[in-house]
This record gives C-alpha cells, structure tokens and sequence, in this order.
C-alpha cells in the first residue's frame, strides 16, 4: 500500500497543535486572468495535525486544529446529515436504545464504521427521529489515550427547527448538550465544548482542502481496508479532473483542453497519491506525471499541480501547489 508507511511512523508521535489562523471578511474578487501561475503553500505540520481550507481564487489559507471539532451537521431535504471527523480517524457504531443504555465497555462495539469522503458512517436523522449511538473520537488513540475521552455516548434527536445533542461518557456521566439551529451552512461543535457550536470554515468560499481523511483499500487485510491517507478533497459540488502530463505538459494546457479532460464529482477525485512513499529513502515523492484540472465557479477553472511535500527544514506535511487561471 502507498502510504502503509506512514503507520510506523505516527504512533506515539509528539503533537503539533497549530493555532486557527485569522478570519476576515473578504471584499468580492475579479475572475483571475489566465496565464500567470502563482503557488500556494499549506502547512499541515509534520504529524498532520492542521487541516487547511484553501480559496485559489484569493489565494488564501485557513488552517485549523484537526481535533477542532468532532461532529459536522448539514442540514438535508427532511432531516439532518451528521459527519464525524475523519480527519481523527473517528468511528461510529450505531444501535438501538436498550443496547446504547446498557453500553459501558467498548471491547464489545460491533459495527464500527467511518466517514469516507462521499459516504457519511452515520445514517440521516429524519424530523422526528431519534439516534443513539458510540462514537471513537480517535481510534489511532494518539489524541485521546484514555478511554474516558475517547469515547462517548451520543444522543439525537431532530426536529424541522433544530437537533438535539446530548453526550455521555461510556459509563453513563454527562458530558454536554447541544441545541442546534437548522440552517443552510454546517454547523461544527466539539464534544468538549458543551453548548457551543465551533468556528471551523473561514468567511470565503473553500475550493480545496488538504487533510488527512480515510481511503478504502478494498484489495487488503481488513486491518488495512479503512486507512488514513493524507490528501486533498473537493468541497461537494465542485468538479475536478486528472490530466496526464505525458499528453499536454502543464504548461501547455489551457482552456481549449478542458474538453478533453474526465470530470468527477467525488470529493477524493484528486486525493492522496499525487505523492507516493518510498521506503528505500522514509520520504514521500511528488508524482509529477499527473496534475489537475479544477472548476470552482461555472466558467471559472484552475489548472494545479502539486510540487512538493516538505519544508525548507525537510518537515514533511507542508504541501505546495502551484495553479494557474483558465
């Protein structure tokens, strides 16, 4: 597996906790000009603790902690869809009420799953509908190493005007509850933040978002099959495209291409192996046989490439891009 490597390393690493950039608004921007190619960096940090938010149109990046938040609640046609963080490898079993009451041992929970980009690990909670559930803040257990703060037990319930949240630890104490308005952007709260919902997007729209995130490797040991990967995901609703560098250089494609190009909507369309592991050297290397094509406006598209994956100091966890307007 391309990033299998990548295991050895962060156990037990130390943690680098960056703090949450500046937010301010922004005034409207210009369709870019084409031509001119421009790079942007983000830095993850070398244990992927950073998760940026990253506008080419402004050519800005918002970084926040990736233990920010635990759950992300969107607002869908008769209910509610609530993510987890994959970005901590959390996972959600869910049960049925008499099972999730009596619940104290997490040795026993069946059924864990996580959130892949495309597919959320928990069903949508319907107007009227309560869920209960565990969920696995952290199943690396690098963040949370007791199990007094990895697990918790939650509670659901949704209404047309808001959701209910209540929290638990897995023997039963209150942890917190939460009150959460339906509206049109998601919404961010921390488990260790009751009542309270969490600053986790800037005020600009985001075009790209370079996380650690779960793939699924079908062709492996179970073990193996749910595995962090570190990437990048298209905000839903975008549309990207791999180009091959051996057809038209990257500095030769232009608009005229993009009709030749494969359009997917999957979040993970660009994902993770434009960087590959190599285990002869313990350094990953950029694969620059390939870039990306990325509509982010009707008529408004990027062409990107990924250039590097380390810092001057060689920290790895610092992804530079380079992009250019069509």
């Amino acid at each position: 597996m391309k990033e299998r490597g990548l295991l050895a390393f962060t156990t037990g690493a130390l943690l680098l906790i960056g703090l949450i950039a500046c937010m301010r608004p922004e005034k409207p921007w210009p369709r870019p000009t084409g031509g001119e190619t421009a790079t942007i960096t983000a830095h993850l940090g070398p244990e992927y603790d950073t998760v940026a938010f990253v506008s080419l149109t402004l050519g800005q990046v918002h970084k926040v902690p990736r233990m920010a938040w635990d759950l992300e609640i969107h607002s869908v046609e008769g209910g509610y869809q609530v993510w987890t963080n994959a970005a901590m490898y959390a996972f959600a079993a869910v049960m049925d009420s008499a099972t999730w009451e009596n619940v104290s041992d997490a040795s026993g929970i069946q059924g864990w799953r996580c959130d892949l980009p495309d597919t959320a690990a928990l069903p949508v909670l319907r107007y009227g509908e309560q869920m209960t559930f565990i969920l696995d803040r952290d199943k690396g257990g690098i963040f949370y190493t007791t199990v007094a703060n990895r697990y918790r037990k939650l509670w659901l319930m949704a209404t047309e005007q808001d959701i209910e949240i209540k929290a638990y630890t897995l023997t039963g104490e209150p942890m917190g509850e939460w009150r959460i308005l339906r509206l049109p952007e998601p919404q961010y709260l921390s488990l260790d933040r009751s009542g309270q919902v969490v600053s986790v997007l800037p005020p600009w729209k985001v075009e790209l978002m370079l996380t650690r995130y779960v793939h699924y490797f079908p062709d492996q040991p179970e073990a193996f099959r749910y595995y962090p990967v570190v990437g990048a995901l298209v905000p839903k609703g975008l549309r990207s495209a791999v180009v091959n560098a051996a057809q038209v250089t990257f500095e030769d494609f232009t608009y005229a291409n993009l009709s030749q190009v494969v359009w997917k909507t999957q979040r993970d369309a660009i994902g993770y192996d434009w960087k590959r592991y190599d285990f002869d050297t313990g350094t990953y290397l950029i694969d620059y046989s390939r870039y990306y094509a990325l509509e982010v406006e009707t008529e408004q598209y990027y062409k990107l490439q990924f250039i590097d994956f380390y810092d001057e100091s060689g920290r790895k966890g610092s992804v530079k891009v380079r992009y250019s307007a069509l």
